[in-house]
C-alpha cells in the first residue's frame, strides 16, 4: 500500500523527498495522493521580515501541505523540533487542510491553539536541526527533516513543487443572478442551492444604487435597486448560480467583494464570509454594523475561503445578504467575484533553500543558495582620470557577469574576463552565476567622475551626492532613479572630500516633498534606498539606525538660520520625547549627465533626517499587519497625523477631526482596525466633552498620555510654531498604552522666521490658537492639567529649556554650519537677515532668551531656597525667596505634601446668567459712536440697532450656520467691527453668594468684552480698539465653534442687582474674511474652594530644621495666572511650579544593605472591571533592614517596573509600598490603614515572573533577582496570593512563601494565627427554598471565642465594605455563626446591600481592627451555579486539603454535610492514557429516576450534550471520549447497550484538574437564563494518595465509592487492567459495609457486628479489619501493621506498611506512635507516604517512611486505628 510506505519513511531528508516523489508518480492522482498524509512543505527558521504574525513579530513558521485527494483535519497531529519528544506540540482540532491547500503555523514559542496557531517551540538556525510532523498516535513520524542544514536570514527551506499554477474565475463580475428586496421574513432556505427563486427579479451583478456619483458604472443589468430599497429596507438578498467542471487541483478559493456597506456570503447554504454584519443574527431587514467608505468600496476586498472548498459541486449558488448602513444611505453596492487557484500536473521534488519564500503558496522549483558574492578591487568613489576595476568571486566554478548601464546582470550580460576600465561616471553592477545554485546577489558600486571644482571641494560636514549616471526607471511610487553616495569627514583631519571612496552608496529613488514648499527654489526631497528589485532596502547612513526612507530637508526660505528644525528636535530628544535624528550635510545633485561639478550641481546645506516611521528605534508602536483584527493585538500599532492628507487618501474621521494615516497606510489598514482606533478616539473626544472630563479614571486621562501631550504643546508654544497642532502634527497609540502626541515635526515657520506670525516672543498667540484649539481647549479648563503644564515647564527650565542649554545647542549647530552656510547662501537668493549669518544666529538666541524670560513671567514665580538638598545638623535655618508681586505669597509644607490644595479638576458648575437664547442688540458701526453703548450709564438709545437672539455673524461657505441667529454679512461688507449689547438680570441674593464668574465665547476672530461699561477680558484684540479696529490674528474655524472659557471672577464687583449689560466689541480679521462669529455665555456661582485656598503654611521668615524635612514650596497668586491671548485674561491656576528640597537630619540616604523587596503582588486577584484593568492592583513592598532611619529619595526600580522613590523616610523595620494604581489599591486595601504608599509605578509585573532590579540613588544595585512561577516557587502564590520573602537569596524560590491570606499584607508584617486566628466562610446557601433564606455561615476552628464585630462580608473584593458585621458578634470556639439575607441584604438593589447570586459568585470575610482599618486576613471562596436548596461549603478530604463543593443538605450552624454526588456520577476516568490509548469519561446514573442529558455539560473537556440526547435510565452508564464514538466502541469492545458520545474538544489535564457533570435547571427567574448545576465534582491529581498507576501507565481511575465525594482520593482506585473498563461500571456497593459479612439478623446484634466488636476474636475490631481489607468473620484473615527499619545514606529510618480496602470511605487509617506505651500521639507529622500499590484483590498496600532518622536501640511503638470519616 502506498500509505504504509509513509509510516516507514527513512530519516534522511533527501531520501525522504525522493521517496515522496516516487510515491506521487505511482499514485497517478491529480494531486499526489500519498494516502492523504499531510507533510511539511516549507519552513523558515531565521525570519527577519519575510512574514509577520498577529503580534507584528517576525516569528519562524512552518507550512503544512495536503497532497491527498481529500480535505483533512490536522487536529491530533503533532509538530516537534526534538526527536526525543515527538508529542511536543499538538495541532488543535479542527485545523482544516483542504485538498492541495496549506496551513501556516508559527514556530514562535507562544503556544496558541485558537485563531492564529503558534507552537510552543522555536526552530533552530544551526546545522543539525530537526523538524517533524507526527501521527496522532504520537509514535509514527509522518515526515521529518532530520539534521537539516544551516538556515539563513529570510531564506526558507522545503520541497520543490512542480506543476502549473493558474487562477480561474469561477464567478466573474456581471454574472447572472436573481435578487429580492424582502418585505418580510422568508426564513433562511433562500441561501440553499435548491431554493425555488423563479419569482425573484433577474439581474446581473453588481447590485445597488447611487444617488450622487461614484458607483453608477459598476451596476449590472437590472442591478439598480434604489426604487426597491431607498427608504424601505437596507437588506437585499442575492442568489448567483455558477458551475464548476472539476474541483481537481484546486489549491485556493478566494471571494473578492466590492461592497457598501456590509454583506454576509453563503456558499451552497453555508456562511463563508462577512463584513460589517449586524450585531445579532441577521434578519430580513437588518442594517450593516458599520460604514464601508466609498473609497474602499470600489476596491476588491479579498477573503480566503479555501477551507470551504469541499462545499463546491458541479452546480453551485453563491447567496449574498447585502446590507446598507441605513435605508436612507446615499449609495449601496455589491459586486462579488469568486477566484480559484488551480495547480495542474503537480509533483513534489527534493528539499532545498528558497530565496523567495512562498508561505501559503506553491513553492515552485527555484531552489538553491545563491552563488557567492562578487568583490570589487576598488570601492565606489569619486575620481578624476580613469580607473581599472577588477571583479572576483570565491568560487572558481562561478562566472561573473556585469553591466555598466544600471541594469541587473543576467546570463546574457557581459562576461567578466579582465579588469574594467572606467573613465566617466559609471554604475557598475555585477553578480556571480554557478551551476546548481541560484544567481548571486547583485553587487554594485558607483564611480563618479569629478570636475576640477568638485575634486578640490572640501567641507567640515558630510556630503550627499545624488548621481543619475545613465538614468534608470522610476519606481511604482513615482520616485525617480538616482544613486546616493554618502561622503563623510576623514577622522584624521575632519574634512570631507569627494576625490576618494564614499562611506555608503546605494541605488534609490527621490521625489520633491512638501505642499507649499514644493514651489520654493530650493527643493526638499523624499529619498529611499532600493534593492535590486527597486524595492525598499534598509541602509544605515551617517551612523543612523537602519531604515529605507529618508528626507533631505531644505527650509531656508523661512529659516535663514538653517537650524529651526534641528533645534526643537534636539530639545525634544533631550527631554525624553523621540524626534527624528538629523545631520547637516551639503548636497550635490547631478541630473544632467557628465561629470559632477560644484558650479553646476551644488545645492547647498540640507538637513539629512529620518522620516517619521514605525520602528523600534523610532516611533516604537507595534507592527499591525492586516491579519490582526481583534484585541489585544488590534489595540495598538497606530500612527496618525493632523495634516494635509496624502494624495488619494480620504483620511479617518474621528474625534471631530479628519486624520491622516501614517501607519498602517490607508490602503493597508483593515476596516476592523480603522473602526477600533476610530472608536477609541471618539471615546476620547466624548470623555473630553463629558461633565466628568477631568476625572483621573473615567475622564480624558483614561485615553491620553497626559505627559506626552504637555511636552508636545510646550515645544510648540516655546518656539511659537505657526503650524502647530493644526498641521504637521503626529500622534500614536501603542498596545496597552494611551494616545501619545508626537513626534514633533516641521518647525521652519517658528522662532521669528520670515513668516510674520511667529515674530512676537512676548505673546501666547502665533499662527495657531494653542490654548483653544480643539481638544486642547478642553484640557486647559482643567486646573490639574494646567498645573502639570506649569510644573513641567519649570522642570524643563532647569534642564533642556535652560537658556544656557538652548544657547549651547544653537552655538554648536552654528559652529557646524558656519563654513558651509557661506556656500549655501551664495547658491540661493534667500539670504540671512540681521547683517549676516552670525546676526541671524544671535537674533535666534536673543529671541529665545526673550521668549523664555517672558514665559517665566506669565506664571507665578517659583520660589528659591537658601540651601540645597543634603544632610544638615539640627538647628540649621532655611530661607525662601521669590520675586513676589501684587498679592502673591509663598506657601510651603515640611512633609513632602503639596501646598497647593488638592482638586478634582472638575469644571466649576454654576448658574448660567445668559445663554444662547438671550436677546441681543447689534450694530456694525460706520462711525465713532463713543463708549456709552458698552453699558454702565443706562438707559442707552439703541435706535438703529438690530434686535434678535444671541449668535451674531455670517458664513459665506459652511460651518457657522448653527450658531448664527443674526446675519450681519451685508452690514459688515466694509467693516471688521461689530458692537453687541446683551441685557440680563441678576438677583441680589445671588450676588452675595457668588465667588466666581466665567465668560464663555465662540468667536471668529477676536473680541473685547465689557460688563456695565468696564472691560473684563479680550482675545486677539488691539490695545485701544476703535470702530475701525480688526482682530490682531485669526481664530481658526475649528476653535471658533467651541466655547472658550475666560475667568472673569475679578469682575464680580461690576455686577448689579437687577439689569446688567454685557457688551461685546466683536472683531473680524479682515473685510475679505469668509466668515465671522460671536456668541456669548456667562456663568457664575460659588466655588467651595473659596477661590483657591491653600494647603500649606504661609512663609513669613526662616525655617529651622529640627528633623528630616521634605520641603515643598510654591508661590500663590490669588489673581490667577496670565493670558493665553492678549496678556489680560487670567489662565492657569495661580500657583507656581514647586520648589522641592530634602534636608536630612540624623538620617542617611538608603544604601545597598538597607532595603529589601519583602512582598510582591505580581498576579492580583481578579478585581478588574470595564474601567480598571486587573493589573491595576499590582504592588511591591520594600522593607528597611537598616539600624537607623534612611531616606528612600532617588531609589529606583530599573527592571520589571519603572519607579523613582520620592522623599520618604523608613525607620528600622518599616515598610513602604509602590503600587500600579493608587485609586485601585485604596479601593481594596482601604484608606484607614497606615500603609506608606511611595507612589505609582509604570510598566506591569509579569504573572509568570521576571527580573526586578532596585538601585540606590547613586546607581548601586540594592537587589537584582528574578521571581518565577515554576515548581521551585510557592505553588499557591498568584491569583491574589502574594509572594512573601523570608530570608536568604531572593533568587531562590524556596526563600519565599505564599501569603497566608488572599490579597497579601501590603505595608505590614502578615499576622500569624496567634495574632489573628482563623475563621472561615464555611457554608453558603444562594438558592434557598422557603422557609429557608439565603445565608452565609462562618466557622471558628479554634477553642476560644472570636469577636468579629465590625468585620465585613462582601460578594465583591473590589467593594470590600458591603455588609459590616454588627456589634457584639462572635463566632464561638469550634462553633458557627450565620448571617441571613435579611441582614446582609436589607434593601435589595441598594448599595451596600448585596444578594447571593444563584448563578455563582464569591463570598469573602474581611477582618478589620476596632478602628475599622483592614487587617490582612481574607477568608472565603468562589461558588458555581446553585441548585435549589443546595448549599456550597468547605469539605476537608483525607489529605487535609479543603475543597469547596455543593453539599447534600443544608446544616445551619452545624458541621457540613458531605458533598453531593448524583444523580449522575463519574465512575471511571482515563485522564493520562499510555501511547495508543484514548482518554474517556464514564458516567452512571446512580439514582432511581431517569435523568435528562439534553443540554448537560462536562466541564474540563467542554463537551455539551445535544438537545436530542436521550435520558439516562437508572443504573445505565455512558461514555464520553476524545475519539469518534464508533472508533472508540470498536477499539474497546464497549457493549452495544452503552451509549458513547464525542469527540470532546478539550483534553483532560495529565497533572489533575476539576471535572464536573453540569445539569440544566430552571433558575426561577421569569424569562431568565437557566442554571447549570453540578451533579458530581471530581478534583483528581497525579500526586499520591491518588492512585499513581493511572498517571500515564495505562490504567484508569475507577470510582470505588460511587455515592461518595468525587474529590476524595480514597474513593478511587486503579483499574484492574490496563486500558480501564469503559462501559463495565461496578455495581454500587451496599449502603452498610457490614452487610458484606453479617446477615440481617446479625446486624442487630452489635456485640457481634458492631464496629468495635471483634467477631472472629483475633484481637482486631470489625471496623479495623474491614478498613485493612481482611474478613472480620475469619480468624485466619488478619491484616497487620508491618514495621521495619531501613538504612539510607548511613542513617536508620522506620518504614511502615498496611493494606487498605479499596472504596472503604467510611473510615480512614490513623497511625499513632509511643515511646513508652503510656501516651500515644498521631504520627502523621513524622511520616511520609512513599507508595500506594494496588494488590489486585480489592486492596491497596500503603507504605510510609519516617521523616527523620531514628536510633535503632530506642524503644518506639506504633499502632493503627480506624477513624470514622465525616
Amino acid at each position: 500500500m502506498v500509505g504504509s510506505g509513509i509510516v516507514s519513511l527513512p530519516p534522511q531528508p533527501l531520501r525522504l523527498m525522493r521517496l515522496l516523489k516516487t510515491l506521487c508518480a505511482l499514485a497517478l492522482a491529480p494531486l499526489c495522493s500519498l494516502n492523504a498524509a499531510p507533510l511539511i512543505s516549507e519552513f523558515m527558521a531565521d525570519n527577519k521580515s519575510a512574514l509577520y504574525d498577529e503580534d507584528g513579530d517576525s516569528s519562524d513558521w512552518i507550512e503544512l501541505f495536503n497532497p491527498g485527494p481529500n480535505t483533512q483535519d490536522l487536529g491530533g497531529y503533532f509538530l516537534t523540533n526534538d526527536p526525543a519528544e515527538q508529542t511536543r506540540w499538538e495541532i488543535p482540532s479542527p485545523t482544516v487542510l483542504p485538498v492541495g491547500g496549506t496551513v501556516l503555523i508559527f514556530a514562535s514559542g507562544k503556544d496558541r491553539r485558537v485563531g492564529e496557531l503558534h507552537t510552543n517551540f522555536r526552530l533552530g538556525r544551526s546545522a543539525g536541526g530537526y523538524l517533524a510532523l507526527v501521527n496522532p498516535d504520537g509514535q509514527v513520524v509522518t515526515q521529518e527533516y532530520a539534521d537539516y542544514p544551516e538556515q539563513f536570514e529570510n531564506f526558507s527551506y522545503g520541497l520543490a513543487q512542480t506543476g502549473t499554477s493558474s487562477t480561474e474565475i469561477l464567478l466573474p463580475e456581471n454574472s447572472a443572478c436573481r435578487i429580492l428586496v424582502p418585505t418580510g421574513n422568508i426564513g433562511n432556505s433562500w441561501r440553499n442551492p435548491n431554493f425555488e427563486d423563479s419569482a425573484w427579479t433577474n439581474a446581473t451583478t453588481g447590485i445597488g444604487y447611487e444617488r450622487s456619483g461614484g458607483y453608477e458604472n459598476l451596476f449590472g443589468s437590472q442591478g439598480d435597486v434604489e426604487d426597491l430599497t431607498y427608504g424601505t429596507n437596507a437588506s437585499v438578498y442575492i442568489r448567483i448560480p455558477f458551475s464548476l467542471a472539476t474541483p481537481e487541483g484546486l489549491s485556493a478559493l478566494t471571494l473578492r467583494m466590492k461592497y457598501d456597506d456590509g454583506f454576509i456570503a453563503y456558499l451552497n447554504g453555508t456562511e463563508v464570509a462577512s463584513s460589517n454584519r449586524p450585531a445579532g443574527a441577521p434578519t430580513w431587514n437588518s442594517t450593516a454594523g458599520d460604514d464601508h467608505s466609498d473609497s474602499e468600496a470600489v476596491t476588491f476586498e479579498d477573503t480566503d475561503i479555501t477551507q470551504y472548498a469541499d462545499l463546491l459541486e458541479a452546480n453551485n449558488v453563491l447567496a449574498v445578504h447585502l446590507l446598507n448602513i441605513s435605508t436612507t444611505s446615499s449609495d449601496l453596492l455589491c459586486l462579488p467575484r469568486l477566484d480559484a487557484d488551480v495547480v495542474s500536473d503537480p509533483d513534489l521534488g527534493e528539499a532545498g533553500y528558497f530565496q523567495q519564500a512562498s508561505p501559503g503558496q506553491n513553492n515552485g522549483t527555484d531552489q538553491g543558495l545563491p552563488a557567492g558574492p562578487v568583490e570589487f578591487s576598488l570601492s565606489g568613489r569619486g575620481f578624476t582620470g580613469s580607473l581599472s576595476v577588477a571583479l572576483s568571486t570565491s568560487s572558481p566554478a562561478a562566472q561573473v557577469r556585469y553591466t555598466t548601464n544600471g541594469t541587473i546582470p543576467t546570463t546574457s550580460s557581459s562576461l567578466y574576463t579582465s579588469p574594467i576600465s572606467i573613465s566617466s561616471s559609471t554604475l557598475l553592477r555585477a553578480r556571480s552565476f554557478e551551476a546548481g545554485k541560484a544567481p548571486g546577489r547583485v553587487a554594485e558600486n558607483g564611480y563618479i567622475e569629478l570636475s576640477s571644482d568638485a575634486r578640490s571641494f572640501s567641507s567640515n560636514i558630510p556630503v550627499v551626492v545624488m548621481e543619475r549616471f545613465s538614468g534608470g526607471t522610476s519606481a511604482a511610487n513615482g520616485k525617480a532613479f538616482t544613486f546616493f553616495a554618502f561622503f563623510e569627514p576623514d577622522p584624521r583631519n575632519g574634512r570631507t572630500t569627494l576625490n576618494g571612496p564614499y562611506s555608503l552608496g546605494t541605488r534609490g529613488g527621490w521625489k520633491i516633498r512638501g505642499s507649499s514648499s514644493s514651489g520654493f527654489p530650493k527643493k526638499a526631497y523624499s529619498i529611499e534606498a532600493w534593492n535590486e528589485a527597486n524595492r525598499n532596502k534598509d541602509i544605515s547612513p551617517l551612523g543612523f539606525p537602519e531604515e529605507s526612507d529618508w528626507i533631505l530637508n531644505a527650509r531656508s526660505t523661512f529659516d535663514r538660520s538653517l537650524m529651526r528644525n534641528g533645534l526643537p528636535y534636539e530639545l525634544s530628544n533631550q527631554l525624553g520625547r523621540y524626534a527624528v535624528r538629523t545631520r547637516y550635510v551639503e548636497l550635490f545633485k547631478n541630473d544632467n549627465g557628465g561629470n559632477l561639478s560644484f558650479s553646476n550641481d551644488y545645492d547647498g546645506i540640507y538637513t539629512f533626517m529620518e522620516k517619521i516611521s514605525r520602528d523600534p528605534e523610532r516611533v516604537a508602536v507595534e507592527r499591525l499587519p492586516a491579519s490582526v483584527n481583534s484585541e489585544p493585538g488590534i489595540a495598538g500599532g497606530y500612527m496618525l497625523k493632523i495634516d494635509r492628507l496624502d494624495p488619494g487618501d480620504s483620511g479617518l474621521s474621528a474625534g471631530g477631526r479628519t486624520l491622516g494615516w501614517v501607519y498602517p497606510k490607508e490602503d493597508e489598514v483593515t476596516s476592523s482596525q480603522a473602526s477600533w482606533i476610530r472608536d477609541y478616539i471618539n471615546a476620547m473626544n466624548a470623555a473630553l466633552e463629558a461633565p466628568d472630563y477631568a476625572d483621573p479614571v473615567t475622564g480624558y486621562a483614561r485615553y491620553i498620555d497626559v505627559d506626552s501631550w504637555i511636552d508636545h504643546h510646550l515645544l510648540n508654544v516655546l518656539t511659537l510654531n505657526a503650524d502647530a497642532l493644526r498641521l504637521s502634527t503626529y500622534f500614536h497609540k501603542k498596545r496597552g498604552g494611551k494616545i501619545e502626541y508626537g513626534p514633533i515635526w516641521d518647525f521652519d515657520r517658528s522662532m521669528d522666521s520670515t513668516d510674520s506670525r511667529d515674530d512676537n516672543p512676548s505673546s501666547w498667540s502665533g499662527g495657531t490658537n494653542y490654548f483653544t484649539f480643539p481638544w486642547w481647549n478642553r484640557l486647559f479648563t482643567d486646573e490639574n492639567f494646567w498645573q502639570k503644564y506649569i510644573d513641567r515647564y519649570f522642570e524643563l527650565r532647569n534642564g533642556p529649556f535652560a537658556t544656557a542649554n538652548v544657547h549651547a545647542i544653537i552655538d554648536q549647530m552654528a559652529a557646524t554650519l558656519n563654513e558651509a552656510q557661506a556656500r549655501n547662501f551664495q547658491r540661493w537668493s534667500d539670504q540671512p537677515r540681521f547683517g549676516g549669518y552670525n546676526g541671524e544666529v544671535n537674533h535666534l538666541k536673543n529671541w529665545l532668551a526673550t521668549r523664555l524670560s517672558w514665559m517665566d513671567g506669565q506664571f507665578a514665580p517659583r520660589p528659591s531656597s537658601s540651601r540645597a538638598s543634603g544632610t544638615y545638623p539640627a538647628g540649621t535655618t532655611i530661607s525662601l525667596a521669590a520675586s513676589l508681586r501684587g498679592g502673591q505669597k509663598i506657601y510651603y509644607t515640611l512633609d513632602g505634601r503639596d501646598p497647593r490644595p488638592s482638586t478634582t479638576g472638575e469644571a466649576l458648575e454654576g448658574t448660567t446668567i445668559l445663554d444662547e437664547s438671550q436677546a441681543v442688540q447689534v450694530l456694525a458701526p460706520a462711525s465713532n459712536i463713543g463708549t456709552a453703548w458698552r453699558g454702565g450709564s443706562e438707559p442707552f438709545n439703541a435706535n438703529g440697532w438690530r434686535a434678535g437672539t444671541n449668535g451674531v455673524g455670517y458664513e459665506r461657505s459652511s460651518g457657522y450656520e448653527p450658531y448664527i441667529n443674526i446675519d450681519v454679512d451685508s452690514a459688515m461688507s466694509n467693516s471688521t467691527s461689530c458692537y453687541i449689547r446683551i441685557p440680563f438680570n441678576v438677583a441680589g441674593n445671588d450676588l452675595e453668594a457668588w465667588n466666581f464668574m466665567t465668560l464663555q465665547m465662540r468667536y471668529d476672530d477676536g473680541f473685547v468684552a465689557y460688563l456695565n461699561g468696564t472691560e473684563i477680558t479680550s482675545a486677539n484684540a488691539p490695545a485701544n480698539p476703535t470702530h475701525l479696529s480688526s482682530a490682531t490674528q485669526t481664530n481658526d474655524d475649528g476653535s471658533a465653534t467651541n466655547f472658550e472659557s475666560f475667568n472673569v471672577s475679578a469682575a464680580l464687583g461690576s455686577l448689579r442687582n437687577g439689569q446688567n449689560i454685557l457688551a461685546i466689541h466683536a472683531l473680524n480679521e479682515s473685510t475679505g474674511s469668509s466668515d465671522f462669529l460671536n456668541q456669548a455665555r456667562l456663568v457664575a456661582g460659588f466655588d467651595e474652594g473659596g477661590g483657591g485656598g491653600v494647603a500649606g503654611i504661609e512663609y513669613t521668615g526662616p525655617i529651622t530644621l529640627q528633623a528630616t524635612t521634605r520641603l515643598v514650596a510654591r508661590v500663590y497668586d490669588p489673581a490667577g495666572g496670565n493670558s493665553t491671548s492678549s496678556g489680560r485674561t487670567p489662565v492657569g491656576t495661580g500657583w507656581s511650579a514647586p520648589l522641592e528640597r530634602e534636608y536630612l537630619v540624623n538620617e542617611e540616604p538608603a544604601g545597598t544593605s538597607d532595603i529589601i523587596i519583602s512582598e510582591i503582588m505580581h498576579d492580583p486577584y481578579d478585581l478588574g472591571n470595564a474601567v480598571t484593568e486587573n493589573s491595576a492592583f499590582e504592588w511591591i513592598e520594600v522593607l528597611s533592614t537598616a539600624s537607623g532611619p534612611v531616606s528612600l529619595s532617588g531609589l529606583r526600580f530599573t527592571e520589571g517596573i519603572d519607579f523613582i522613590f520620592p522623599g520618604l523616610t523608613l525607620n528600622p523595620g518599616e515598610r513602604a509600598v509602590v503600587v500600579k494604581d493608587l485609586a485601585a489599591f485604596r479601593s481594596v486595601y482601604g484608606f484607614g490603614r497606615d500603609i506608606l504608599v511611595a507612589g505609582e509605578f509604570d510598566l506591569l509585573l509579569d504573572n509568570d515572573g521576571e527580573q526586578l532590579t532596585l538601585q540606590s540613588r547613586d546607581g548601586d544595585t540594592i537587589q537584582d533577582f528574578s521571581y518565577g512561577s515554576d515548581s521551585s516557587w510557592p505553588r499557591r502564590a498568584g491569583g491574589g496570593y502574594s509572594l512573601v520573602y523570608n530570608s536568604g537569596n531572593p533568587a531562590d524560590g524556596q526563600n519565599w512563601s505564599a501569603s497566608r491570606s488572599l490579597l497579601g499584607s501590603p505595608g505590614t508584617l502578615e499576622p500569624d494565627v496567634t495574632e489573628l486566628p482563623d475563621v472561615f466562610v464555611n457554608e453558603i446557601l444562594a438558592n434557598s427554598v422557603t422557609p429557608e433564606v439565603d445565608r452565609i455561615e462562618l466557622y471558628n476552628p479554634e477553642d476560644a471565642d472570636l469577636s468579629i464585630e465590625g468585620w465585613f462580608l462582601t460578594d465583591d473584593l473590589g467593594q470590600p465594605r458591603k455588609f459590616q458585621i454588627p456589634p457584639g458578634a462572635i463566632v464561638p470556639g469550634n462553633g458557627f455563626t450565620s448571617f441571613t439575607e435579611l441582614e446582609f441584604n436589607p434593601t435589595p438593589g441598594v448599595d451596600p446591600s448585596f444578594a447571593l447570586d444563584s448563578f455563582g459568585e464569591e463570598v469573602f470575610l474581611i477582618a478589620v481592627d476596632p478602628s475599622g482599618a483592614r487587617l490582612d486576613y481574607v477568608a472565603g471562596f468562589n461558588f458555581d451555579d446553585s441548585s435549589a436548596g443546595t448549599p456550597f461549603g468547605r469539605h476537608e478530604i483525607s489529605t487535609g486539603e479543603v475543597q469547596v463543593a455543593p453539599l447534600i443538605s443544608s446544616t445551619p450552624d452545624g458541621p457540613n454535610s458531605n458533598p453531593l454526588a448524583g444523580p449522575l456520577v463519574i465512575t471511571e476516568l482515563m485522564y493520562h492514557p499510555s501511547a495508543f490509548e484514548a482518554e474517556f469519561i464514564e458516567i452512571q446514573n446512580i439514582s432511581a429516576q431517569p435523568v435528562s442529558l439534553a443540554g448537560s455539560e462536562i466541564s474540563g473537556v467542554g463537551y455539551i450534550f445535544g438537545v436530542d440526547a436521550p435520558d439516562l435510565l437508572p443504573g445505565e452508564i455512558l461514555i464520553v471520549s476524545e475519539l469518534d464514538p464508533s472508533t472508540f466502541r470498536s477499539t474497546y469492545n464497549v457493549p452495544a447497550t452503552v451509549e458513547i458520545y464525542g469527540p470532546y474538544p478539550g483534553r483532560l489535564d495529565n497533572g489533575g484538574e476539576r471535572v464536573r457533570i453540569l445539569l440544566p435547571e430552571q433558575s426561577g427567574i421569569p424569562d431568565g437564563p437557566g442554571l447549570l448545576v453540578a451533579a458530581d465534582t471530581v478534583i483528581y491529581s497525579d500526586d499520591a494518595p491518588w492512585p499513581l498507576a493511572a498517571d500515564g501507565q495505562g490504567y484508569s481511575l475507577e470510582r470505588s465509592e460511587t455515592g461518595g465525594y468525587g474529590g476524595e482520593p480514597l474513593h478511587w482506585r486503579d483499574s484492574a487492567n490496563p486500558g480501564g473498563s469503559p462501559g463495565l461500571a461496578d455495581t454500587p456497593p451496599p449502603s452498610d459495609w457490614r452487610t458484606q459479612f453479617f446477615s440481617g439478623e446479625e446486624l442487630n446484634d452489635l456485640l457481634l457486628s458492631g464496629e468495635l466488636a471483634d467477631a472472629d476474636n483475633d484481637g482486631l475490631p470489625n471496623a479495623l479489619e474491614y478498613l485493612l481489607g481482611s474478613d472480620p468473620r475469619a480468624n485466619s484473615s488478619r491484616a497487620t501493621l508491618e514495621v521495619s527499619l531501613v538504612e539510607l545514606a548511613g542513617q536508620t529510618y522506620v518504614e511502615l506498611s498496611h493494606s487498605v480496602r479499596d472504596g472503604a470511605g467510611e473510615f480512614r487509617a490513623q497511625i499513632e506512635r509511643s515511646s513508652g506505651l503510656e501516651s500515644w500521639n498521631e504520627a502523621g507529622d513524622t511520616l511520609i507516604q512513599i507508595s500506594n500499590n494496588p494488590n489486585g484483590d480489592g486492596t491497596t498496600t500503603v507504605t510510609y517512611r519516617g521523616s527523620e532518622s531514628v536510633d535503632p536501640a530506642m524503644d518506639l511503638y506504633f499502632r493503627i486505628r480506624a477513624i470514622t470519616t465525616p
